[in-house]
C-alpha cells in the first residue's frame, strides 16, 4: 500500500479527522522541508513507516527457482528458463548451489545460440565446484565447435568532429543553441539549416537506472550481457564483470544494496525513487553543497546543470505534494536505519530536502532508455523501455508529436538526429512518449498531461492528424499504392529481424525520399510511411536485443 494511504487510513480511525483540514494545515507550512518533517513525524507517531525487508542470499529460494527453470527448459521455453536460472544465480548463497545455477544457465544459453556466453557460465560452474565435470566438458566441446563472434548490441556511436563541436555546449554539434522565452522556457533552436540524418547531440547520462526486472543488462554500465554475475550481498543487482561490480559497490551500491528489496515493496517507488536515490548516493557531499552560478559552457557531466532543471512543483496539487513528501519520509527512514549513508557526515535534513527536489527533477526530465527487442519471441522488433536516465542537455528539447529530431540509444549514450529538415531559427523538437504516426491524439494528450504536466499544442495535435498503424503500412505496401513502394516494402524487413546490413545499405535512400516527401503538406500517407521507415532505421542502429 502507498505510504500516504497507509497513514490516512490510520488517521481516519479518529472520528474527528477531516482530510481537507489536514491537507490545509500541511500546505500552510513554509517550506518543503517543513512539510516532509511534518509527514515524517506523523508516520512515526502512527507507526506507518514502510517495512524493512532484509535481503540476502538463500539457497532454498535459488533451488526452487532453478527447478522452475528446469520445467520451462523441458518445454523448450529456453528464454523463460534463462530468466529463472539468472534469478537462481542472484539468490544462491553457497558455491555448490551457485555452480548448479551457472551450469543450468549455460545449457539455456546454448539452446539460445549464445555459445560464447554458455562457455563463460560453464567456466564459472566449474570454478564453483560443479560435480559432473564430464557433462560440462562435453557441453564445452559443443560450444567451441559452434561459437561465433558475438553480434554487437548496437552500432558504433556516431562521432562529432572536433571542428563541428559546439564551443559552449559540451554534447552538441555547432548547429544549435539554447534560447529562453516565456512560452517555451529554455529550448533548443537551429543556428543554421540542419539536414535530415544529421547528428545534433551525443550525450552521456549524468545518472541512469535500469528497470528492476532487467536481467540481461549490466546495472553499472548498461551493456547487454547474457552472462551477468550477481552482487555479493543482495538479490537485485547484476553486472557484466567484476570490474563493474566493484566500481558500483564503491561508488553507490554499498548504500542502496540493503535497501533495494524493501523499496521494491513500496508502490510506485521503483521509478520515482531509485534514480534520484542513486544520483544522491553517487554524488555524496557534492549534492548538499551550494552551487555557485557558472556561466559559459553547458556541461552534461556537471551536477549544476542537473540541479537547474525545471520541476512542476508550482502546479502540483496538495494531494500529490503530500504523497511525495510521504514517499521521501519513508525512504529517508529506511536510509537512516538500514544504510550507512548518513554515517558519512551527511545531514538527514539535507537528504530529505534534496531527495524531494531530485524526485521532482527526475519525474519531469528523466528520459526513457530504450532498445529494439523481439516481440513475444517472434522476429518482429519493437521499441521497449529498459531504464531511465538524466541527460541534462537533451532535457532542454521540447516535445512535439510530429518531432523533427529523433532520439536513440547506443548503450547508455543518447544520440539525437534530425528526421526532418530544420531551417535556421526553427525550434528542434523531440518526442517524449509516442508520436502521431502510431497513437491517437487522446492517448498522447493523456500521457503528456499525466506524466509531463502540459497539454501539447503541436501541429499534429492542433490539426488532429490521422495515425498510420502497422496494418495501414502493410495494407499500403500490399496494394502497391505507395509511389515509393520499392523503397518502403523493406519496412517489414527492418522490423522483422532488425536487419542492420539492409538499413546501412538503404539509409541514404530513405533520407532522400524523406527530403522529397516533406516538401508536400503532411500528413500524407506516403510522408508518414517514409518517416516511419526512417525512424525504424535508427531504431535498428541503436540498442537491440537478439533473443
Amino acid at each position: 500500500m502507498d505510504i500516504h494511504v497507509e497513514l490516512w487510513k490510520k488517521l481516519a480511525e479518529h472520528p474527528d479527522f477531516e482530510l481537507s483540514t489536514y491537507l490545509n494545515k500541511f500546505m500552510s507550512l513554509s517550506s518543503n522541508l517543513d512539510q516532509i518533517n511534518f509527514v515524517y513525524d506523523e508516520l512515526e507517531k502512527h507507526s506507518a513507516f514502510p517495512q524493512f525487508h532484509k535481503d540476502g542470499k538463500n539457497d532454498i529460494t535459488s533451488i526452487a527457482v532453478r527447478h522452475e527453470g528446469n520445467k520451462l527448459y523441458k518445454k523448450n521455453l529456453f528464454s523463460n528458463a534463462f530468466n529463472c536460472y539468472t534469478v537462481s544465480i542472484l539468490a544462491a548463497k553457497t558455491k555448490e548451489v551457485l555452480a548448479l545455477a551457472y551450469a543450468n544457465r549455460s545449457a539455456a544459453l546454448l539452446k539460445m545460440g549464445l555459445y560464447k556466453e554458455s562457455l563463460t557460465d560453464i567456466g564459472r560452474a566449474l570454478v564453483n565446484g560443479y560435480p559432473n565435470k564430464a557433462k560440462l566438458t562435453a557441453r564445452q566441446d559443443y560450444c567451441n565447435m559452434f561459437k561465433k563472434p558475438i553480434l554487437p548490441a548496437y552500432e558504433k556511436v556516431p562521432k562529432i568532429r572536433n571542428v563541428e563541436r559546439h564551443p559552449f555546449i559540451q554534447s552538441a554539434k555547432n548547429c544549435v543553441e539554447i534560447r529562453r522565452n516565456e512560452r517555451f522556457g529554455r529550448h533548443v533552436v537551429a543556428t543554421r539549416d540542419i539536414k535530415i540524418g544529421e547528428v545534433v547531440v551525443i550525450e552521456q547520462p549524468f545518472a541512469f537506472k535500469l528497470l528492476d526486472q532487467e536481467l540481461v543488462y549490466c546495472h553499472e554500465c548498461l551493456e547487454l550481457c547474457y552472462c551477468n554475475i550477481p552482487c555479493d550481498h543482495c538479490t537485485r543487482s547484476l553486472y557484466c564483470s567484476t570490474t563493474c561490480k566493484d566500481k558500483a559497490f564503491s561508488d553507490y551500491h554499498k548504500y542502496e544494496c540493503p535497501l533495494l528489496h524493501s523499496i521494491k515493496g513500496i508502490p510506485g517507488s521503483n521509478e520515482s525513487v531509485l534514480l534520484p536515490l542513486k544520483l544522491i548516493f553517487q554524488n555524496g557531499q557534492k549534492f548538499f553543497t551550494e552551487v555557485p552560478p557558472s556561466p559559459g559552457v553547458y556541461r552534461s557531466d556537471r551536477l549544476r546543470e542537473i540541479r537547474d532543471l525545471q520541476t512542476h512543483l508550482d502546479t502540483t496539487d496538495p494531494f500529490t505534494v503530500f504523497e511525495k513528501c510521504a514517499l521521501v519520509a519513508g525512504i529517508v527512514h529506511l536510509v537512516k536505519n538500514h544504510s550507512s549513508f548518513l554515517e558519512s557526515a551527511f545531514s538527514e535534513e539535507h537528504l530529505k530536502e534534496n531527495l524531494f527536489k531530485v524526485m521532482l527533477i527526475c519525474e519531469l526530465n528523466s528520459v526513457e532508455i530504450t532498445e529494439f527487442t523481439p516481440k513475444d519471441n517472434t522476429d518482429i522488433f519493437e521499441k521497449q523501455q529498459i531504464g531511465a536516465g538524466l541527460y541534462s542537455f537533451c532535457s532542454l528539447f521540447n516535445h512535439s508529436c510530429c518531432n523533427n529530431v529523433a532520439k536513440n540509444f547506443h548503450g547508455n549514450t543518447i544520440v539525437l538526429r534530425a528526421v526532418n529538415s530544420i531551417k535556421k531559427g526553427e525550434q528542434c523538437f523531440v518526442n517524449y512518449s509516442s508520436n502521431y504516426l502510431v497513437d491517437l491524439k487522446p492517448f498522447r494528450q493523456g500521457y503528456l498531461t499525466q506524466h509531463k504536466f502540459f497539454t501539447c499544442t503541436c501541429r499534429a495535435c492542433e490539426e488532429d492528424w490521422p495515425i498510420f498503424t502497422p496494418i495501414d503500412f502493410q495494407a499500403n505496401i500490399a496494394l502497391h499504392s505507395c509511389d515509393c513502394f520499392n523503397l518502403l516494402l523493406p519496412v517489414v524487413v527492418i522490423t522483422g529481424g532488425a536487419n542492420v546490413a539492409y538499413v546501412k545499405e538503404k539509409l541514404k535512400l530513405f533520407i532522400s525520399e524523406m527530403q522529397k516527401k516533406e516538401k508536400k503538406l503532411p500528413p500524407s500517407r506516403n510522408y508518414s510511411l517514409t518517416k516511419y521507415a526512417l525512424l525504424q532505421c535508427y531504431n535498428v542502429l541503436g540498442n537491440k536485443r537478439r533473443v
